[in-house]
């Protein structure tokens, strides 16, 4: 049983290399069939009931997306973007710290509320793009802000999917986790933006000179950006409060918050063009990175139908705890780079929780949590990296990746000194 494990193990692996760089194949037929060349060699046959319950394994996390594609394509429809960065640019061009932090939130709000880092790349990203981009920002170290943001979004309370996931096969309740994810998430948020804006936006600021921006400008920027444009975030946002602060309201689910915050721009749209823009948000590369995560879900069942789950999961439980961070470190954001970071957590989050033990599971968990998220950026997959290369027209993503290393390293960075000091910041009441 072990043996056919590694096999199948190996096999995935070589599978997924040759099909995302030799063969070039789409991500997620690459992935589909990495996976059943691993069943196969593991002897378990192509099951058709696994593939299809696999398939549905992250249904929830795809309508989430879809929804959220949607909702940004029709805020976009409605002059969201333009609004925001008119209003920005207008009233924070002189102040580049307020101006920094704001982006930089902008960013990280949709992952907050969502719990997925891609939604803020395609929802918030357009305006943070648009904003750097007239501060001569290059294109790569804009891609990297805005993946950043998202990354430490998705992270942030009060919705972490990928730390839900982890806790799911040990029944740890998603509770008492606000305090550490804002230590672990916020100041990284406060020096990435700081560090990425100062460094490298434009030191002359944009092509039109701070001092052309007179009251005019600023009186346009701002009735551009009237209540019209704001009601359907304000709407999901509404929504996701209501939903946490009162106990007997019901539950709507975020696919339907979302599509319902998208349907508040119908009366400004019309129904024919709001079916126009949703058709097209859910095309091209939107449309192959919701196929990746469904192949993801089908990775995760063959994982654990070929045994490579339980092997791992006993491999990373048995090492000796002085050496367990090593492969913590490394085995969750690779892992995540061929199942997403969803289907990283689902597979090697609880074995790794519980290898830690007696640290506290809250602040561990979190630490964990932070890093397979950075998963987000590793390829081939890398959900949020590829669409915000994509989002700020980088046909190269490995150039983008070498940059968002850097931050993906201080993440790292952060998650291991939290499980070090897990025992003094859970005395803190962390």
């Amino acid at each position: 049983m072990i043996a056919s494990a590694i096999l199948a193990f190996g096999v995935l692996i070589v599978f997924v290399v040759l099909t995302s760089t030799v063969v070039k194949m789409p991500a997620p037929f690459g992935l589909v069939l990495s996976a059943l060349a691993a069943g196969l060699v593991a002897g378990a046959g192509i099951p058709v009931t696994r593939i299809v319950e696999g398939s549905f394994g992250f249904f929830d996390i795809v309508l989430a997306f879809g929804c959220g594609l949607i909702l940004v394509r029709a805020m976009s429809e409605i002059g969201f973007n333009e609004a925001v960065t008119d209003y920005l640019i207008a009233r924070l061009l002189d102040r580049r710290v307020a101006l920094y932090l704001s982006l930089m939130a902008l960013l990280m709000l949709p992952g907050m509320l969502t719990g997925i880092g891609a939604v803020a790349v395609v929802s918030t990203g357009p305006v943070v793009a648009s904003v750097l981009g007239r501060l001569r920002m290059e294109k790569p170290w804009i891609a990297v802000f805005i993946i950043t943001g998202a990354i430490l979004g998705m992270v942030a309370p009060p919705v972490n999917l990928p730390l839900m996931y982890m806790g799911v096969l040990i029944a740890l309740p998603y509770e008492g986790y606000t305090g550490i994810l804002l230590l672990l998430t916020m100041p990284l948020a406060v020096v990435f933006s700081l560090w990425i804006g100062f460094r490298h936006a434009g030191k002359a600021g944009m092509e039109v000179p701070p001092a052309s921006i007179d009251s005019a400008q600023k009186s346009a920027a701002s009735s551009r950006a009237g209540t019209r444009v704001l009601i359907p975030i304000v709407t999901v946002i509404l929504l996701l409060l209501l939903e946490r602060t009162i106990p007997a309201w019901p539950d709507l689910s975020l696919p339907l918050i979302l599509m319902i915050g998208a349907l508040a721009c119908v009366p400004m749209l019309g129904f024919r063009r709001f079916f126009l823009a949703a058709a097209d948000a859910l095309r091209g590369r939107a449309f192959i990175i919701l196929m990746v995560i469904l192949t993801a879900g089908v990775k995760g069942e063959f994982l654990s139908l070929s045994g490579v789950r339980g092997l791992l999961a006993t491999f990373f439980f048995a090492v000796v705890p002085a050496w367990l961070f090593l492969p913590g470190l490394v085995s969750l954001p690779l892992l995540g780079a061929f199942g997403t970071v969803f289907g990283a957590t689902f597979i090697l989050g609880y074995p790794f929780i519980l290898a830690l033990l007696p640290k506290s599971s809250i602040i561990c968990s979190a630490a964990l949590s932070l890093i397979a998220s950075t998963a987000d950026i590793m390829p081939p997959t890398a959900l949020s990296g590829n669409l915000a290369a994509n989002l700020v027209g980088e046909t190269r993503y490995g150039v983008v990746f070498k940059r968002a290393l850097g931050p993906a390293a201080g993440m790292i960075a952060a998650a291991f000194i939290a499980i070090l000091l897990a025992d003094p910041l859970s005395k803190l009441g962390l």
